[in-house]
């Protein structure tokens, strides 16, 4: 991350501190505060109050101060441009013509009613300043997602974390300011807003992390997922915080209160505490602006930092999976009775000796477990990389000729590791058509093809390509790989051992038009291969099915939506499991979630000649569904 970021982020996680701070303050005053100064002397009351509104006015202050450099800062970033003159002519531009801008001027229009209208009523107040913090979903990563699911736990994730650490600097306010019954009830109100506030925290958190980070390569291979990382360790630290303040220091308050003894051990504790909790907040939000700035990990390519990783695949295996989720309920268990006996002593030693139990019957759970492989096996760099290149007919056409090139003399031109030096070689060559290769994922796959791969016994057995090749050179390679090993299991079994998704084309309509496959998802599409010239099978048309020819060449006229040329012909072969001289005829049945689900040769054409046998096709593949990327290798989407 460049200074320039860094700045952009810590404006905007400055900005959000104050919005938080905003609304935390006037929930605190119209759910706690009022209710705690019960029977507090009015000149304390009244200077409470007067304390409560200034810092609403100086919440609103610092977030009007970090608008405008955050709109300064992003005018620059949108407009590629640090010229001073440039970026005060784009600001009002992405002011009033941009969704960013426009959420942003909300905001503080809402900020000011919000101040305004809490003077009296703080209660009424809320409803501005909670939109004013939600709209902090509308300018990042959730919005431009599309994702419903994502943008509505971003909202609830925003103002669960305003109630929560956005009520801090009041609550120190509070307890401060008032004696010690009304600090203590004071503390015991607050946390109950805490208490669903952080399970809200948690659960969207959760959430938020498989749609922006996806997988644990994402989560410590990139900066989006290491800032994350930073970010959940702060998290559980105010976790911890939360809980002394909840079932150590409020007691203690409530008792000293009762006494008589003034609160005041527990009230400083108490306050220190806050005061502790409210920095480590500070630091959480200025990481979440962090995160807003940089590219999520789901969309990175991550750099896998350690030389083993999880073995992911153990967790197909159902008994396996049950051993996991029991050993894990047990470790959570476990945790929580050592943390009660940290905050009590009464029953501390049996908590911690049914703690220690668990942990002993959670590690018994996992040892007995049918494992067959080790639940760490060894790592690359690039292990977690996914392919750039979409799967697409061009990519996969430009592979094959790679492969010709470069692997035939090991690995054979069916790729059976039977090439003519591979019987020169202490190890025979890989066999490229086996089911083994499935369960490597194209970050593997691209380290071994880039820097070779090692034998114990014999050292390096695969010179390395990574100075012959580019870098797209071999993740074309890779493409071609997985259509050849996806044509050579359908030749073989008559089905494909994993789902494979179509290599992309674009097809050329008679209306002007164009498709490809992720504008006709949730459509059935058949492709049928036949050059111009050849009769191709008419059938009505149908809302549920989209038609593609394919061609070689050009087909000139036509009344059919076409993706002509080579590259597509070459790619559809491979994945057919023929020459390309054999594919003219074949057909192709793409369910709707854009897999290829059927193959039909030329010979059995007949089936699909009436709408009746296609009809029956695609009732059969819609009834037996297959999940999109299922299988052992992070494959291309489609």
């Amino acid at each position: 991350m460049d200074g320039f970021g860094l700045a952009l982020g810590l404006v905007r996680g400055l900005h959000l501190a104050a919005v938080l701070s905003q609304f935390g303050i006037l929930l605190l005053t119209a759910a706690v505060a009022r209710q705690a100064s019960a029977g507090a002397a009015i000149g304390t009351v009244a200077t409470l109050n007067r304390t409560l509104r200034r810092l609403v006015r100086d919440s609103l202050v610092v977030a009007l101060i970090t608008a405008v450099v955050w709109l300064l800062l992003q005018a620059s970033d949108m407009a590629d441009t640090r010229d001073p003159g440039a970026v005060l002519a784009a600001a009002p531009v992405v002011l009033f013509d941009t969704r960013f801008g426009k959420a942003l001027l909300l905001r503080l229009v809402l900020l000011l009613a919000a101040m305004l209208i809490g003077r009296r009523r703080p209660g009424l107040a809320l409803l501005p300043a909670a939109v004013a913090l939600a709209a902090q979903s509308w300018m990042g990563h959730p919005a431009a997602s599309e994702d419903n699911g994502l943008l509505a736990a971003s909202v609830l994730h925003i103002l669960a974390a305003g109630a929560w650490l956005g009520g801090l600097v009041p609550l120190f306010l509070v307890v401060r300011a008032l004696p010690g019954p009304g600090a203590a009830r004071a503390a015991a109100r607050f946390s109950w807003i805490g208490l669903p506030a952080v399970l809200v925290l948690a659960g969207t958190a959760y959430w938020q992390g498989l749609r922006l980070i996806g997988d644990e390569g994402a989560l410590f291979g990139t900066l989006y997922g290491q800032i994350a990382l930073f970010k959940l360790a702060g998290f559980l630290f105010l976790l911890i915080l939360a809980a002394i303040n909840r079932f150590r220091l409020t007691p203690m308050l409530e008792r000293e209160a009762l006494e008589g003894a003034g609160a005041a051990q527990a009230g400083r504790l108490l306050q220190r505490s806050v005061v502790i909790e409210t920095v480590i907040g500070v630091v959480v939000v200025l990481a979440a602006g962090l995160l807003a700035t940089r590219t999520p990990g789901a969309h990175d390519q991550p750099l896998w930092p350690f030389g083993l990783r999880p073995n992911m695949a153990l967790l197909i295996d159902p008994d396996v999976r049950r051993a996991f989720i029991e050993a894990a309920i047990m470790l959570a268990v476990a945790v929580g009775c050592i943390g009660r006996a940290a905050l009590f002593r009464r029953w501390r030693w049996p908590a911690l000796a049914l703690a220690a139990a668990l942990v002993y019957s959670a590690d018994y759970v996992v040892d007995a477990a049918p494992f067959l492989d080790p639940m760490l096996i060894e790592a690359y760099p690039t292990t977690y990389y996914r392919s750039p290149t979409g799967f697409t007919a061009t990519s996969i056409a430009q592979g094959a000729v790679l492969f010709a090139a470069n692997c035939v003399p090991c690995h054979g031109a069916s790729g059976r590791g039977d090439g003519e030096l591979a019987k020169t070689l202490p190890v025979r060559p890989a066999n490229l058509t086996q089911v083994h290769v499935w369960g490597h994922s194209d970050g593997e796959l691209f380290w071994w093809i880039s820097h070779g791969y090692e034998e114990r016994r014999f050292g390096l057995v695969m010179p390395g390509f990574g100075e012959a090749l580019s870098v797209e050179d071999r993740w074309a390679l890779i493409d071609y790989l997985h259509a050849h090993l996806a044509g050579v299991t359908l030749a073989g079994h008559g089905i494909w051992a994993q789902p494979v998704p179509p290599p992309a084309i674009y097809a050329e309509c008679s209306d002007g038009t164009s498709l490809d496959f992720e504008s006709l998802r949730g459509r059935f599409v058949r492709i049928i291969a036949a050059n111009p010239g050849e009769e191709t099978p008419a059938l009505a048309a149908s809302p549920d099915l989209a038609t593609i020819r394919l061609t070689q060449q050009p087909a000139g006229e036509s009344p059919d939506c076409v993706a002509s040329g080579t590259e597509a012909w070459t790619a559809y072969a491979a994945v057919a499991g023929v020459v390309p001289e054999a594919l003219a005829g074949t057909q192709f049945l793409v369910d709707r979630v854009g897999l290829l689900r059927l193959v039909l040769p030329a010979d059995k054409a007949a089936d699909w000649a009436t709408e009746t046998g296609l009809a029956a096709a695609m009732r059969d593949v819609a009834a037996h569904p297959l999940a999109a990327g299922a299988g052992g290798h992070h494959h291309h989407g489609g």
